[in-house]
């Protein structure tokens, strides 16, 4: 059974709570308050849990990626520190709470294309770099 498979499986097995959640989808906002960017481009944002062993395996390959990219996990600020000292990252690092990032994040990792007006244009479970690599590409 590979990774996709097992996300399936889980998937179709939602919870009655999943109905009325907070999860983020295309067309939706993206929440203000997680970052504060100055810019006024296209973002892509990634979200990784350091609880999740598909992310922690993408995080190395994840230093060559440029351009408007954010990074967002479940960790503190001190292991995110960590994380971009480690990778010698060049984009930002921005951390939530754990409920609050799986309050919004339904499965990780993920990867979603924020346009200039702020809304989510796509979103996308991923689980390789060359998967981001291509989401980035397409989106550009």
């Amino acid at each position: 059974m590979n990774i996709q498979s097992l996300k399936e499986m889980f998937n179709n097995h939602r919870h009655a709570e999943d109905e009325g959640t907070n999860y983020l989808i295309a067309g939706k906002e993206f929440p203000k308050h997680i970052f504060k960017s100055n810019s006024s481009s296209p973002m892509i944002v990634c979200f990784v849990s350091l609880y999740c062993k598909v992310c922690i395996d993408l995080l190395p390959d994840l230093n060559e990626v440029s351009g408007d990219f954010i990074l967002i996990t479940d960790g503190c600020l001190e292991e995110n520190k960590e994380i971009q000292n480690a990778f010698n990252y060049t984009f930002p690092i921005f951390s939530l709470d754990h409920d609050a990032f799986h309050d919004i994040v339904k499965n990780t990792p993920c990867i979603l294309n924020v346009d200039n007006n702020n809304l989510i244009q796509e979103l996308r479970e991923i689980n390789t770099y060359e998967e981001v690599y291509t989401f980035i590409k397409e989106s550009r």
